[in-house]
C-alpha cells in the first residue's frame, strides 16, 4: 500500500512538473512595467529566494549537530537558447562525528564531502498584484512619470552613444573597420547638439562655437579624419586623434552597462506599488556524495582480523523540487517546496561510530613496557550497507516581514528503502520506512536599511524517525536503555547562514 502510494505521488510530481515545463514562457503582463522587465524582476527574486535571502541558512553554512561548510553560487542565466533560467551549484563539506574538514579529514576523521548542481526552471504561473485604483492610483501616475524620466535619460544616453560611435567610424575610416551604430530611434537635432559639444573638445578648441543649422554630416566632418602617411602607407601619428578612441572606449562601457541599470531602476521604481507577488518555479538536482569513515574489519581477505582502514562510500542521485514562493512585500513572506529524489545510498548516516585506542609496543625494558597508542572512531565494515532509496520531502517557511517577530520553519520527510531493515533488532528485520520531522523558528538580522537579510539563523528541534522504537536486540533479548533511543532520535540544533549571492543584487 505504501509503495503503491510513493509511487503514485512519484508519477504525479513529474507530471505536474511536465506540464509546468512545456508552459510558454513565464512573465505574466503586469499592466505597470514593460514585460521585458518584469520578466528580469521575476529572476531577481527568484534568484533571491534560491540563495537565501528570503529563505535562510545558505552561502556559508554552520549547523552546531553537525558541523559542515557550504560554498554555493547562483547564476541567472541570460543565453535564451538554454531551457533553465537559473543555474546554482552546492558545495558541501563536513564530518560525520567529530572533526571538522571542508576537502577532506584526518586520518582519524570520518568526513563527507557533496556536490550539487543545480537547474531551475521558471513557470508561466508567476504574478504580482497591486490595489485598487483609489488607493493605489496616485502610486501609479508616481511609477508612470518616473518611468519616463527613465526612459527619456536611456534615450539621451544611447543618442550619446550613436554620436561618439559616428565619429570614431569618421575619424578612423582608414582602417575599413567601423563599429556597429546602435539601434536608436531618430533624434537628429538631439545627436546634432551632442556632436557640436563633442567635437571642440576633441581637437582641443574650446572656443569654437559650431553651428547646428547644419547637417549632422558637415558638424562630424569638422573632426579631422587620420590620414595614411605617404611613403610608409600607415597611419600618420600626426593625425592620430587619441582623444577619439579613448571617448569611444569610455562610452561603450557606459553603454554596455546601461539597459541593466535603467532595467533595475523601472524595477525598484515599482517596488513600492506591489501588494503580492507569486512565483511558481521548478528545480532538477542530480548530486554526488562520498563519505569518509573508518572502518573496522573483523575480517580481512578472508582472514580474522583487527584491521583499521578509511574508505569512501560514494552515494549519487537527482531530486526533482516544486517550489511557490508568495510574498506580501513589508508584510509576509511564503515558502513552499515539495521533493522527490531517487539515490544509490548507504546508511552511514544511521550507524554510530565508536571511539578506539590501539597500543604498539615501542620499547621493554625488564617490567616496563613502552607503548605506542593510537585514538580514533569506526563503522564495523560489516555494518555499512548499500542500497536504493526513495524519498519525499516538504519544507515550509513563514517569514514576518513587518516586524521583529520571528519567522516559522517547517520540515517533513519520508523515505523508504532497504538500507532501513535492522536484522538483529526484533521486529526490524523487513522495515524499510522512515518518517521524520524538523522544525523550529528563523531570526533574520538585517541590514541598517533594512532592506537585506545579511545573516539568518534557525533554532529548530528535529525528530528523527517516527517509526522507530526502543530497540531490543534478538541475540540478548535485551532493549536499549530510553536515553539512547532519545538520542537517536531527538536532537535540537542552531544553523546559522551567511547570505552569499553571485551576482550581487542591484
Amino acid at each position: 500500500m505504501k509503495k503503491n502510494l510513493l509511487i503514485k505521488l512519484i508519477r504525479s510530481w513529474f507530471t505536474v512538473g511536465f506540464i509546468l515545463l512545456t508552459a510558454p514562457g513565464f512573465a505574466q503582463k503586469s499592466q505597470l512595467i514593460p514585460d521585458s522587465i518584469f520578466t528580469k524582476m521575476i529572476v531577481d527574486d527568484i534568484t533571491y529566494a534560491i540563495t537565501g535571502e528570503n529563505t535562510p541558512v545558505s552561502g556559508f553554512k554552520i549547523d552546531v549537530s553537525k558541523p559542515e561548510g557550504t560554498i554555493s553560487a547562483v547564476f541567472p542565466t541570460k543565453n535564451s537558447k538554454v531551457p533553465w533560467d537559473i543555474f546554482s551549484f552546492e558545495l558541501k563539506g563536513g564530518v560525520t562525528d567529530k572533526n571538522f574538514s571542508f576537502l577532506k579529514g584526518l586520518n582519524s576523521a570520518s568526513s563527507a564531502f557533496e556536490f550539487r548542481p543545480s537547474w531551475h526552471f521558471i513557470t508561466l504561473h508567476n504574478s504580482a498584484k497591486f490595489g485598487p485604483k483609489q488607493t493605489n492610483g496616485p502610486k501609479k501616475q508616481i511609477l508612470a512619470a518616473q518611468n519616463e524620466l527613465v526612459f527619456e535619460q536611456a534615450g539621451r544616453s544611447i543618442d550619446t552613444f550613436y554620436v561618439v560611435t559616428a565619429l570614431y567610424n569618421h575619424h578612423l575610416g582608414i582602417l575599413n573597420q567601423p563599429k556597429t551604430l546602435p539601434q536608436v530611434t531618430v533624434d537628429i537635432e538631439a545627436q546634432k547638439s551632442i556632436a557640436a559639444y563633442l567635437i571642440p573638445k576633441l581637437i582641443r578648441k574650446s572656443g569654437l562655437v559650431i553651428k547646428t543649422d547644419q547637417s549632422l554630416d558637415a558638424i562630424m566632418a569638422i573632426l579631422p579624419p587620420a590620414k595614411n602617411d605617404a611613403k610608409t602607407g600607415l597611419m600618420d601619428p600626426a593625425t592620430f586623434n587619441n582623444d577619439v578612441v579613448l571617448l569611444y572606449l569610455k562610452q561603450k562601457k557606459a553603454f554596455d552597462g546601461l539597459p541593466a541599470d535603467k532595467v533595475n531602476k523601472v524595477i525598484a521604481n515599482a517596488s513600492t506599488i506591489w501588494t503580492q507577488k507569486s512565483y511558481l518555479w521548478l528545480t532538477f538536482s542530480p548530486f554526488v556524495k562520498t563519505d569518509k569513515a573508518n572502518e573496522y574489519y573483523t575480517l580481512f581477505e578472508g582472514r580474522d582480523s583487527l584491521y583499521f582502514k578509511s574508505g569512501y562510500r560514494w552515494s549519487y542521485g537527482a531530486s526533482l523540487t516544486l517550489n511557490q514562493y508568495w510574498v506580501n512585500p513589508g508584510k509576509l513572506g511564503v515558502f513552499l517546496r515539495g521533493a522527490l529524489s531517487l539515490s544509490q545510498s548507504n546508511n552511514l548516516a544511521n550507524l554510530t561510530a565508536y571511539n578506539y585506542e590501539t597500543r604498539n609496543p615501542m620499547f621493554i625494558y625488564g617490567t616496563s613496557v613502552t607503548e605506542k597508542s593510537k585514538t580514533g572512531s569506526a563503522y564495523n565494515n560489516s555494518d555499512i550497507q548499500s542500497a536504493f532509496m526513495k524519498q519525499g520531502t516538504v519544507e515550509l517557511y513563514l517569514l514576518p516581514l513587518a516586524s521583529s517577530c520571528p519567522g516559522l520553519y517547517l520540515s517533513g520527510n519520508v523515505a523508504q528503502s532497504d538500507l532501513f531493515k535492522l536484522p538483529a533488532i526484533a521486529g526490524r528485520q523487513n522495515d524499510t520506512w522512515k518518517i521524520g520531522a524538523e522544525g523550529g523558528f528563523i531570526f533574520n538580522v538585517n541590514n541598517r536599511e533594512k532592506d537585506k537579510t545579511v545573516l539568518s539563523v534557525i533554532t529548530y528541534f528535529r525528530y528523527e524517525d517516527f517509526t522507530d522504537s526502543q530497540r531490543t536486540t534478538i541475540k540478548t533479548n535485551k532493549a536499549e536503555p530510553i536515553d539512547d533511543f532519545r538520542q537517536r532520535n531527538m536532537g535540537f540544533g542552531l544553523k546559522v547562514g551567511i547570505p552569499i549571492t553571485l551576482p550581487k543584487r542591484s
